[in-house]
């Protein structure tokens, strides 16, 4: 009898100790892979940290996204080939803004075209990235207090690069989707969240005063401090004091313009507060360049190596050797993913049917042109008038012109193909014919050159063959 008791001890025992075990395996599983790494680990020093920081360059979205043929001026001074789905900017127009989320910019470059992967891999999602984004700012700006072995240097660089992904994020989400409710905690992840929506000025003052923090704190050059050492020659996109008050100026610049300032106050036109605001950040970011020759122009000689590099290796554009000197004119630029694919759109979309056939045509259109000014820097008051002080002609729009205009704008008569000897290019298809009723206006219709113009600004003139 007592053996008898005993066993049924030892089973009600070992029972026991198999529900503990399933229970706390249940548990075990429901936390998120990140659980599994103590907090203590993740954030105690500046390498750690950094690199839990990192993470927030990888979600910068791309805004000029390879599968909607790289149209990321969503203005009215290009016009696209109508009506393709793929585009970005048709999208806008129909006002489906959460294109955002499809083929457009979503999954393309990761999953060969599918639409309906939302994976954080995909490069162009905007909305999932930007709150994975503002999510991670938070969680690291919750635990900066467990950063000790770090200097003081090393701990402003973590506390500045969180700040700006904060309010930048933010600022990508209300450009589409205007006030927000601004997020600056870490959301309990068992609960609906209940933070209220801000009309469109109150988030930027929420912008603003991250972005402030944020410039505050971080260097003007990551190469001279003895924190960026370790990536020295690979720290141009890290977040720095100037990018920050760029961002800054932007942010509250457009909270002054009329139609964010109609939305948030009901007042029409300009909001003068923030428009001198933003003149003054912007004031102060020029100054801190003109001083640190951090950012320069580059010659115009080597101007095209801002949008585009040719037989370089893959170089990025943006930045160019001159005796020996690294002149850096790009100042912040997102992710790179497929530059093969973004290529193709180059080389493709911005030269009619009767060229090349392929590619979804784009071309500039009049208002486009006529923000390139004159010579003398003055601009065109009114293109049906001509002016003595600019010296604008409309009988001769193409004299005297902003430098900038013959590198980026072809019109009437420029050479657009390079062999002219080359079976069937003869002087139609070798010199633009862009007057009403010319080859390039009317040859192959649907891809011929709508507008009158066309744009070399990211691709040579001469680059295309018949």
């Amino acid at each position: 009898m007592k053996k008898k008791y005993c066993k049924k001890i030892v089973l009600l025992l070992a029972f026991a100790v198999i529900g503990i075990g399933l229970g706390s395996c249940k548990k075990y599983l429901d936390q998120a892979p990140a659980a599994a790494i103590e907090d203590e680990e993740a954030f105690k020093n500046f390498r750690n940290f950094q690199g839990f920081t990192e993470e927030l360059y990888n979600a910068v979205p791309v805004v000029t996204g390879v599968g909607s043929h790289n149209n990321w001026n969503f203005g009215e001074e290009e016009y696209w080939q109508p009506n393709d789905n793929r585009l970005m900017s048709y999208a806008i127009d129909q006002g489906n803004y959460w294109a955002w989320e499809n083929i457009v910019f979503g999954s393309w470059f990761k999953n060969g075209g599918n639409a309906n992967n939302n994976d954080r891999g995909a490069k162009g999602n905007l909305y999932g990235l930007s709150w994975y984004g503002i999510r991670k700012a938070n969680v690291g700006l919750a635990n900066l207090d467990l950063l000790v072995d770090a200097t003081a240097e090393e701990k402003r660089l973590i506390e500045g690069q969180l700040y700006f992904f904060r309010g930048w994020f933010h600022f990508m989400l209300m450009q589409y989707w205007g006030g927000l409710p601004y997020v600056d905690v870490v959301l309990p992840p068992g609960e609906s969240p209940r933070v209220p929506r801000l009309n469109y000025q109150e988030t930027a003052e929420k912008v603003a005063a991250d972005l402030r923090k944020a410039a505050d704190l971080l260097p003007v050059d990551w190469d001279q401090i003895p924190a960026g050492k370790a990536t020295l020659g690979n720290n141009d996109r890290r977040i720095n004091k100037i990018m920050a008050l760029g961002f800054l100026g932007k942010n509250l610049l457009l909270a002054g313009s009329p139609f964010m300032n109609e939305e948030s106050s009901g007042e029409v036109g300009y909001n003068v507060d923030f428009c001198k605001r933003a003149a003054d950040v912007f004031g102060e970011a020029l100054g801190i360049v003109e001083t640190t020759k951090r950012y320069e122009l580059v010659p115009f000689s080597r101007y095209s190596e801002i949008f585009y590099t040719y037989s370089k290796g893959g170089l990025t554009p943006g930045a160019v050797i001159v005796d020996n000197r690294r002149i850096v004119e790009a100042i912040f630029q997102e992710n790179l993913t497929d530059p093969g694919r973004w290529r193709w759109n180059q080389v493709n979309d911005y030269r009619p049917g009767t060229i090349l056939s392929t590619g979804l045509k784009m071309y500039p259109t009049a208002n486009y042109i006529n923000y390139y000014g004159m010579k003398n820097g003055y601009p065109i008051a009114d293109i049906s008038q001509a002016d003595p002080e600019s010296g604008w002609d409309p009988q001769y729009p193409w004299r005297n012109r902003d430098p900038r205009f013959y590198h980026d704008i072809m019109f009437d008569g420029v050479k657009a193909v390079t062999n002219g000897n080359h079976v069937g290019n003869n002087e139609f298809r070798q010199y633009a014919s862009l007057f009403t009723g010319g080859h390039y206006r009317t040859d192959n219709a649907p891809q011929s050159v709508f507008t009158g113009y066309m744009l070399s600004k990211f691709s040579s003139k001469l680059l295309n063959d018949w």
